[in-house]
């Protein structure tokens, strides 16, 4: 797997395992405190990272660690 340089940073050497429940059609990367969500890019996956990051401290959602843009794929790294 290749990934941002950044992301790659942050996960390196982790144990992860691949959620496949979700219905999105992104690749879901589950580590011990971490999720990194892979997508392709789009408006969607732009805005997801953007309504993380305003919501931060006004509801219980995952807090954005990394968000990277790398080729056609967004990679969100989340709490």
């Amino acid at each position: 797997m290749v990934f941002p340089v950044n992301i790659k940073n942050r996960i390196e050497d982790q144990h992860f395992q691949i959620d496949e429940m979700g219905l999105s059609g992104s690749n879901v990367y589950l580590f011990d405190s971490q999720v990194l969500k892979v997508q392709d890019d789009g408006e969607e996956a732009r805005n997801e990272y953007e309504i993380m990051r305003w919501l931060d401290g006004k509801l219980p959602v995952p807090y954005p660690i990394e968000y990277e843009q790398m080729k056609d794929k967004n990679y969100l790294l989340m709490s």
